[in-house]
């Protein structure tokens, strides 16, 4: 099961596998291991008695986890209703906290990099416009996603990019949402975070995840990313200058994410329709 990586909150507009939303609880189902654990849950590989089906189960440890966890489940289940893709997401037990969910295998994107070296450019490609696909029909349904990241794209076994992890993702009418966390942090992944986003007391807009998808192909193509630490980060802001792109980014490439990582919102692209426009624009 080494393959195994990565279940939770996941959206595919490509899978075949159907998908239902199913009542009742999970307790006939038989635990075969610990997949993975966090600080507001766990996440378990189970099997089905009645029919021997494998599923990941993520259970929530914390009333904080169970609030991360209802969230999910009301988005998957928006997309699984209103999307022409499927989602994996098959149960939301509400008396034991936990979502089961499709097992699938293969690596996030992270581990991919890391394991196999530069993606070639065609998979490269593959990749990126499946997620910016998915993204701009995550859009279309008034969803956010703010947390796109290499960690939270996963490629199967199949060789199909999912975008996973909906823990703050969120339903915003006019793509516009401003939410801090209880503590008063801005929820996201710094690195991946647009500059505004950092700044403006918790605002979410369309470009935290065309900023964070510009981000993740950066770190791809390169290996890192721009800023070792949070005082990096800092600094960058304090520049109010956009990221000067290394040598290595294939030309091809450097005009996508020069825009895409533009320090101001407005000189970015504008909708994440755009931003795939570009990438199927090259050959």
């Amino acid at each position: 099961m080494n393959f195994i990586l990565k279940f939770l909150f996941i959206i595919t507009f490509i899978s075949i596998i159907p998908a239902t939303i199913e009542a009742g609880d999970f307790d006939d189902c038989v635990v075969e291991q610990l997949l993975g654990m966090g600080g507001m849950g766990i996440v378990e590989q189970i099997r089905d008695p009645n029919n021997n089906q494998r599923f990941a189960r993520k259970m929530a440890l914390t009333l904080d986890g169970v609030e991360t966890l209802e969230n999910e489940f009301r988005i998957l289940k928006m997309i699984e209703y209103k999307d022409p893709g499927i989602t994996p997401l098959r149960a939301f037990d509400i008396q034991n906290r936990s979502l089961k969910m499709t097992l699938l295998e293969g690596k996030d994107l992270v581990q991919t990099v890391n394991e196999n070296g530069n993606l070639p450019k065609n998979l490269f490609l593959k990749y990126f416009r499946s997620i910016a696909g998915s993204l701009v029909r995550l859009h279309k349904l008034g969803i956010l996603h703010r947390d796109v990241k290499c960690g939270n794209i996963f490629i199967t076994k199949e060789g199909e990019a999912v975008l996973t992890d909906f823990g703050i993702a969120k339903f915003a009418p006019g793509l516009r949402l401003k939410e801090k966390g209880k503590f008063g942090q801005t929820l996201g992944t710094p690195h991946f975070m647009p500059p505004e986003a950092l700044t403006s007391e918790g605002l979410a807009t369309v470009q935290n995840d065309i900023y964070g998808l510009g981000m993740s192909m950066y770190n791809v193509l390169t290996g890192k990313l721009p800023f070792n630490t949070n005082w990096g980060i800092g600094a960058y802001l304090a520049t109010k200058q956009s990221i000067v792109l290394p040598p290595e980014i294939p030309a091809e490439f450097r005009p996508i994410l020069e825009k895409a990582l533009a320090f101001k919102p407005e000189d970015r692209y504008q909708s994440m329709q755009e931003f795939l426009d570009a990438l199927n624009r090259v050959q």
